[in-house]
């Protein structure tokens, strides 16, 4: 597609992408740590998570998420 649309993130936001290595950065549901990036994903540690529910040793520790998630860099 030559007419290809250019998607910026919501004001205050940053993509995982753009922030460097080693970054400490928060989402809406979750604060983490960015270890590695790639092409297709983004390889973190999250350190805390922002939920009532019981499950939160479930998703704590070493993820791959998408390198396109809004962030907010801390």
């Amino acid at each position: 597609m030559i007419d290809k649309p250019v998607s910026k993130p919501a004001k205050g936001n940053v993509y995982l992408k753009d922030i460097p290595v080693g970054s400490l950065f928060t989402t809406d549901t979750f604060k983490g740590i960015l270890l590695d990036i790639s092409l297709s994903s983004a390889s973190v540690v999250i350190t805390e998570r922002y939920s009532n529910d019981k499950d939160d040793a479930f998703y704590l520790g070493k993820r791959l998420i998408a390198p396109d998630t809004e962030v907010n860099k801390l």
